[in-house]
């Protein structure tokens, strides 16, 4: 599902610093070479009236816009999160498309609120279908319902059976048509103006935003983009969404967008960084598009290697020579790197492997999201080669994750291996290579007491909430989780978060004391194999009454789902 993230945050956004003691968390105001200027709207942000429409307030909506391969869908949906954060919004936007090398269905799922988020709905309550052609694969991807709004071009093809199936309203509007009317018009420009008027976001807003963005393509770029805009605004006057985004707290704070991939690889940066080598696959790649030139800046390089075998061995290598260095890549590559991983842990050379997980096995789905490799990560080393192994919880996490592994490899002396998914120079002791049965026993101890003896301090894991039920859950589903158990509370039901950040080496008394007083453990996890369930019974103490919420991508686990598997162990 998840191939990339991109969230619309405030500047001073509330976020773990890494604290080199590995003592309490402190706050951190965050500033990026690319964050967005302040707003240049004067006093309160007014949103755009619809006269006549029945509109109820709502502090999140989500909106999907879907079309076919070029289509424009995926442009339309970073417009509109990228406006909706300059009116003063926050949000998140995943993009979903097919593994087809070119063409194919896409679609720009955005969720805007007036406070931060970190998953998608349980459904969306505004569809916008540029076409149809194969949007039948999302399936239950896109969830609608009955409140839903469904907009249609009556060129576009027919509704998916899914969507046609939900019982939602739907109204259609010619995009195409008007498109053609314009000179080099596009109908995703009409589908934003459409988009922007049912959220009550102002026409004005837009047009700044295109002016800005368009202006390098010429005056006619710009002059067609805002028509479009224009028309589709009008033409969704009078609609009854039913809905209004409720408008935002005036801030003065500049806002920014960024991606999990572009975090993680300023997280790498900050952590010290300064070589990566890597072969570019899906969806990893958006990491070394970003680092090439800011590794450039800082005096780093990054160089692109034939393959994945030789990725890794040359960042061992630069690593020896005392540059810290990075690579990333996904499941495939990951496999391919396992022996030369167990070198570093040998030769204890530290280095940094970020694995932005997709669906597998093998090639899999390149383009959906899983929480699969959990077990290669931990488990895939041969013989006993104790590494470590970290996992973001959230976009903004990634930067603190990364440079957090960074920090750790190189304090310890051993590989560290960031799961991401979809939704993170100095002289070192030689020794001589040996197979005496003494020496070989020694040093198996020495790599491995020196990870299972570091304090880690609180980074280790996300512990939040009160009561005897506890939900355990790892990586990008912790935001889920959290919302879920925020609903369950509202519905007079407590429970309690644990997300590891740290998988391996494992915590066993940090566990114990978190999960001191549960009786009942509700795990989550994207995996058909319960692959984080096995982990935590390999390692740790459970109590006698678990249940595990499990599912393979792409489908992601909504956090409806969560809350009705909360509510229904409150008897």
């Amino acid at each position: 599902m998840r191939v990339r993230e991109l969230a619309a945050f405030s500047g001073h956004i509330s976020c773990p610093r890494l604290d080199l003691e590995q003592g309490n968390e402190k706050n951190r105001i965050l500033v990026l070479k690319y964050a967005l200027g302040p707003s240049t709207r004067a006093g309160p942000f007014k949103p755009a009236v619809m006269k006549g429409a029945r509109m109820e307030e709502s502090h999140s909506v989500s909106i999907a816009i879907v079309g076919s391969g070029g289509a424009g869908a995926l442009t339309a949906g970073n417009f509109l999160l990228e406006a909706a954060s300059q009116a003063g919004w926050q949000g998140l936007l995943t993009r979903t498309v097919g593994p087809q090398i070119r063409g194919g269905e896409a679609a720009a799922l955005v969720r805007l609120a007036t406070h931060p988020v970190e998953c998608l709905p349980d459904r969306f309550e505004l569809l916008i279908g540029i076409d149809w052609l194969n949007a039948h694969r999302f399936g239950a991807e896109i969830e609608v319902g009955p409140h839903s709004l469904v907009i249609s071009d009556p060129r576009g093809g027919d509704l998916p059976p899914d969507v046609a199936a939900a019982g939602a309203r739907v109204v259609e509007i010619p995009m195409k048509e008007m498109a053609k009317a314009i000179p080099d018009g596009r109908a995703n420009m009409i589908a934003l103006g459409i988009a922007a008027r049912l959220l009550g976001l102002g026409a004005d807003v837009l047009a700044a935003l295109i002016e800005n963005r368009l202006a390098e393509k010429g005056p006619a770029a710009v002059a067609a983009s805002r028509t479009g805009i224009s028309a589709g605004f009008d033409a969704a006057a009078g609609l009854d969404f039913g809905l209004r985004l409720a408008a935002p707290k005036a801030k003065s704070a500049r806002r920014w967008l960024v991606s999990g991939n572009d975090a993680a690889a300023l997280g790498a940066i900050r952590g010290g960084v300064r070589f990566a080598a890597a072969y570019p696959i899906t969806p990893a790649t958006e990491i070394l598009e970003w680092l090439a030139p800011n590794l450039a800046k800082m005096g780093g390089t990054l160089l692109q290697a034939e393959d994945e075998l030789a990725a890794i061995n040359m960042i061992i290598g630069a690593s020896f020579g005392g540059t810290p260095a990075l690579t990333a890549t996904s499941g495939p590559g990951l496999s391919l790197m396992m022996e030369a991983l167990g070198l570093a842990t040998a030769a204890e050379i530290p280095v940094v492997v970020i694995d932005v997980m997709r669906g597998g096995p093998s090639t899999g789905i390149p383009t959906k999201s899983e929480q699969a490799d959990l077990n290669i990560a931990v488990y895939g080393f041969h013989g006993d080669a104790p590494h470590l192994v970290l996992a973001p919880q959230s976009v903004g996490d990634c930067l603190f994750t990364t440079q957090w592994a960074t920090y750790l490899a190189e304090a310890l002396q051993a590989p560290a291996i960031v799961l991401s998914d979809q939704f993170i120079g100095q002289a070192r002791p030689r020794g001589i290579p040996t197979s005496g049965v003494a020496d070989h026993g020694t040093q198996l101890d020495k790599r491995r007491d020196k990870l299972d003896r570091f304090t880690y301090g609180d980074h280790w894991a996300t512990i939040e909430g009160t009561g005897d039920l506890a939900v355990i859950t790892w990586g990008s589903l912790t935001g889920t989780v959290r919302e879920a158990i925020e609903r369950a509370g509202r519905d007079g039901m407590e429970a309690s978060l644990l997300a590891p950040r740290l998988l391996a080496p494992p915590q066993p008394e940090r566990f114990a004391a978190a999960l001191a007083g549960k009786k009942r453990i509700l795990v989550v996890e994207q995996s058909h194999g319960a692959q984080f369930h096995r982990y935590l019974r390999a390692h740790y103490d459970l109590p006698s009454a678990v249940r595990v919420l499990n599912r393979p991508g792409p489908l992601p686990i909504r956090a409806g789902e969560v809350h009705r598997a909360i509510m229904q162990w409150s008897t």
